[in-house]
């Protein structure tokens, strides 16, 4: 009878570990395969490259001034994929994220700006690096990543605060 009961504890904890160990290898095939952001990043950004080569001018080569970069980008920016009203705000040399009309998260002065690639700039506001693409800024799209946080698609909404406040709350 106590051998029963032994096998029992035996397959019992043999079950229980088979569990966890498929569990943690079901988690890192799909860290690996679809929270892969940065290589489909670097991929889209090397066709990109190698578009751009062929048709590139020299506006697009030139580097943004802090002035041009703020002027480009001034105003509230809404976070398309949340209904949780977070935005970043370009202001008077200043970077502001955080939800609106309220304590912002990061809220510092733009320092080394710094062109990654052909439509990334790098910044440093606070302690934190920002990563802003281009891309499609004149369509009134940004993307948006912080430190090692996966990319946001952002929306221009106003230079206006009252317009932006209608945005967000009627």
């Amino acid at each position: 009878m106590e051998d029963k009961k032994k096998i029992k504890i035996l397959i019992i904890l043999v079950v229980i570990l088979s569990i966890l160990i498929i569990s943690v290898l079901g988690y890192l095939i799909t860290d690996k395969f679809f929270n892969n952001d940065d290589n489909t990043n670097n991929i889209k950004e090397n066709v990109n490259n190698e578009e751009t080569i062929d048709e590139s001018t020299k506006s697009e080569d030139k580097e943004l001034s802090i002035d041009e970069f703020m002027s480009l980008l001034k105003g509230y920016w809404a976070k398309t994929d949340s209904s949780d009203n977070i935005t970043i705000i370009f202001e008077d040399n200043i970077f502001t994220l955080g939800y609106f009309a309220s304590e912002a998260s990061i809220k510092a002065p733009i320092q080394e700006l710094e062109k990654v690639s052909d439509n990334e700039y790098r910044f440093l506001a606070d302690n934190n690096y920002i990563y802003v693409d281009l891309t499609e800024v004149n369509n009134n799209v940004i993307y948006v990543r912080i430190n090692g946080y996966s990319i946001s698609k952002y929306t221009f909404v106003s230079t206006d605060y009252n317009e932006a406040f209608n945005y967000f709350f009627n």
